[in-house]
């Protein structure tokens, strides 16, 4: 059982990191919270993604994957919800109100169960994340290497730990970045700014895409 072939794995591991290394609403979202709140928000956006990812290989592997991919009704609503989400997140990072309640209030999103949040909604209400994982996983199931569940399952998880070994030394570095003084003050706040523009194209990117 998962007895594959190298030229299997090559394949696989090489597309795969192509997607995973192509900058998008995850890496936005997550540099963006490590940016804002340092490594602890960052590693928290970063796991929040992971399970968005988890969630997207649990439904290909239950044949729910291509119902939603094959409606044209759940794309169109993924798509703006998630356009409208990430414009939100844009929007709230770049015009901060300055009031108490308000101050609050973001000290209260900057928790680490807000980051983790916002990072596996991004990823749940990006379609083209659920279409990569349709479209993708099942290419790699092999007859006779044992459950065509567990195959999935096994490739989607390995397409997780791919993410996870590409985005982490992003946070790690944008996390030093903060804590040494850089990311803090006049230069910080041009990164904060220039992140949640990055947001709210992305959004609109997502809403304008066919």
């Amino acid at each position: 059982m998962f007895d594959y072939t190298l030229v299997h794995w090559l394949s696989f591991l090489t597309t795969a990191a192509i997607v995973v290394a192509t900058p998008g609403p995850d890496l936005a979202s997550i540099l963006s919270r490590t940016i804002r709140g340092g490594r602890t928000s960052g590693l928290a956006a970063l796991a929040g993604m992971c399970g968005g990812a988890a969630v997207h290989v649990i439904l290909v592997t239950f044949g729910l994957g291509t119902l939603i991919s094959s409606s044209t009704v759940a794309l169109a609503a993924l798509k703006w919800i998630g356009a409208a989400y990430l414009i939100y997140l844009g929007t709230n990072a770049l015009f901060p109100r300055n009031s108490r309640r308000s101050k609050a209030q973001d000290s209260h999103q900057s928790k680490t169960a807000n980051c983790f949040r916002d990072g596996m909604l991004i990823n749940l209400l990006n379609p083209k994340a659920i279409l990569f994982y349709v479209a993708f996983l099942p290419q790699f199931v092999v007859k006779g290497q044992g459950p065509e569940a567990l195959q999935l399952v096994l490739h989607g998880g390995l397409v997780i730990v791919l993410a996870v070994a590409v985005y982490l030394p992003v946070v790690v570095f944008a996390g030093c970045v903060k804590t040494r003084g850089a990311g803090v003050g006049r230069f910080g706040g041009v990164l904060e700014r220039l992140m949640a523009i990055t947001l709210i194209g992305l959004g609109a990117k997502v809403a304008t895409s066919g």
